[in-house]
């Protein structure tokens, strides 16, 4: 099995400019995120103490960067003729670059793929920024045990990589004639936040593609697991009664819902050609949709698109500007003086637990 591998000290300066006629430019360039911060500090020389909070938010950059980088790796060799290899060869080059400028402001360039930790994180973040207030006020209202917000799972039976597409096609229309039905019953709109995720078994054969909805009012939440199972049935289809549930939100509940599609190791164990088949069968598919309300305007995102943040500076080298290169498991480097822009160094826990996942690899493959 090949890897790519940028060990070697040795970097590409016309491939450097070329990045940076690009990508690096401020104007082109999207900025360095700094939403979920480490519960640690960083001592990193090139960052102010008076900015902790950026230190450590390029030290977990680094470390989702380490992390996709080995994900793309192992993506790439296990599906070398994927109808998603383009997308696995921009998450390897995913903030492979940080351009600095004279004013010290860091920016890079982002994939914006689903299966990217880095990517992932900062959609997250732009998502729960957005529906927070909404599914908060939900969850705070007071009256009887009618009100609030709860949290409603919906399933259909497991099934093979082929099926999968469709499987994702039915849930989603399904659900969207669920809605339809208990507004005309209840005269009402439903008001949910709806997400479709998808997990596989241990041998990475079957796909549950599963429906977590954050609906408002007790009433709406359990009349949409009623039309869920009935129309499933009506459909000749095979339904299980405990899965489908209903309970009571608890805080922070949007959190939860807005984390992923498909986790990136499942029961402790990668498998890249079950991620590669869900990627496939999600691929232009919303799995974000909400019912019963809108987002101002200036509220409103694209799950797939990645917005503008509010960026990174540096105190230190001032007046030049600067590219950084991922060296991997140490970080970005500044080649011209062999600086390294964080403290990160992959950890001995975080290199067990991936030669843990490697093994699994090849154990299934072997």
């Amino acid at each position: 099995m090949m890897f790519f591998d940028d060990d070697d000290d040795k970097i590409d300066n016309e491939m450097m400019m070329t990045w940076c006629e690009e990508h690096g430019h401020p104007n082109n360039a999207l900025y360095l995120d700094k939403s979920k911060q480490l519960d640690q500090t960083s001592n990193n020389p090139s960052v102010s103490n008076d900015a902790d909070d950026k230190s450590v938010s390029l030290y977990k950059r680094a470390q989702r960067k380490d992390l996709c980088k080995w994900v793309a790796e192992r993506m790439l060799a296990a599906n070398p003729d994927s109808p998603m290899k383009s997308a696995y060869l921009r998450m390897l080059n995913c903030c492979e670059f940080i351009h600095q400028s004279e004013d010290g402001k860091l920016t890079t360039n982002y994939c914006s793929e689903r299966l990217c930790p880095i990517c992932g994180a900062i959609r997250s973040a732009q998502i729960i920024e957005s529906y927070a207030s909404i599914i908060e006020s939900w969850e705070c209202e007071d009256g009887n045990d009618n009100t609030g917000c709860f949290l409603v799972t919906l399933t259909l039976p497991s099934c093979n990589a082929a099926e999968l597409h469709d499987f994702v096609a039915k849930m989603s229309h399904r659900f969207t004639l669920c809605v339809r039905t208990v507004k005309r019953i209840l005269g009402k709109k439903v008001e949910a936040l709806r997400k479709i995720e998808c997990t596989y078994n241990e041998d990475g054969t079957m796909f549950h593609p599963h429906i977590h909805a954050v609906v408002r009012g007790l009433d709406a939440a359990n009349a949409l697991r009623k039309q869920w199972k009935e129309k499933t049935i009506k459909a000749g289809e095979r339904i299980k009664d405990k899965p489908q549930d209903v309970r009571k939100c608890k805080a922070g509940s949007i959190r939860e819902l807005c984390k992923y599609l498909c986790k990136i190791s499942c029961k402790g164990r990668f498998d890249p050609k079950a991620l590669d088949a869900i990627l496939c069968a999600f691929y232009g598919r919303r799995t974000l949709q909400s019912y019963g309300f809108k987002l101002p305007p200036c509220q409103a995102i694209d799950e797939d698109e990645l917005m503008l943040d509010t960026g990174t500076r540096v105190t230190t080298n001032l007046g030049e500007e600067i590219i950084w290169r991922w060296q991997n498991k140490h970080g970005w480097l500044n080649h011209t003086t062999g600086e390294l822009l964080t403290t990160y160094h992959r950890t001995p826990e975080f290199e067990r637990w991936l030669k843990k996942l490697d093994a699994g690899i090849k154990a299934n493959t072997g």
